[in-house]
């Protein structure tokens, strides 16, 4: 099998298990964000995200050998703590704990099952292909919620964190391929996705 057979193989399977998606969002998205509340559990939830990446990262340098997929996976852990520090920050700008979030198993299991993959060709495919594919649709199923394009908007009055122009920034540098490109750009509005 090639390097591209490969990469179109688990392209493949992320597709079809994100289709399944469609009907039943898994619980830990909460699409679509029509309250105050739901928005906040959202960037919750990301932050955890963000936060278990740069763990699995972290703990992956230690049994890396290649000293280039070695530095990218350090730099990878340090993007996710930047995103961290950015979504941490504004769920305290709404009056809310960052940290009493409490994940859900399904959220929980897919890091737990990423954390034992033996090998960094496993690992970068199992991150980029299969976490980051899913977040990346999930985050699309955000962007089209009604609440998302019709100014749904908060009590608070207050944004997403963002930063425009480089907000999430793609992971190619250390992607086996890099993530699909969004084929539009977010709606206008002050609440798009939490992580874009």
């Amino acid at each position: 099998m090639t390097g591209k057979e490969f990469v179109q193989e688990l392209r493949d399977k992320v597709k079809a298990f994100c289709a399944t998606l469609d009907d039943r969002p898994p619980a830990y998205s909460y699409v679509p964000l029509s309250t105050d509340e739901a928005r906040v559990r959202v960037m919750k939830s990301r932050l955890w995200n963000e936060l278990r990446a740069a763990d699995l990262f972290g703990g992956w340098l230690r049994t890396t050998p290649e000293i280039e997929v070695k530095t990218m996976m350090a730099r990878s852990a340090h993007e996710e703590m930047v995103h961290a520090g950015l979504l941490s920050a504004r769920i305290r700008e709404l009056a809310a704990d960052p940290f009493d979030y409490r994940p859900l198993p399904a959220q929980m299991s897919m890091f737990n099952a990423m954390e034992g993959l033996p090998d960094s060709c496993q690992r970068l495919a199992g991150f980029s292909m299969g976490g980051e594919g899913i977040a990346n649709y999930l985050i699309e199923k955000c962007l089209a919620a009604p609440s998302s394009r019709t100014g749904s908007r908060p009590r608070t009055g207050a944004s997403w964190p963002t930063r425009r122009g480089t907000a999430q920034a793609p992971r190619e540098s250390w992607s086996v391929t890099p993530p699909p490109r969004r084929s539009r750009t977010p709606p206008a509005g002050p609440w798009p996705c939490a992580w874009c």
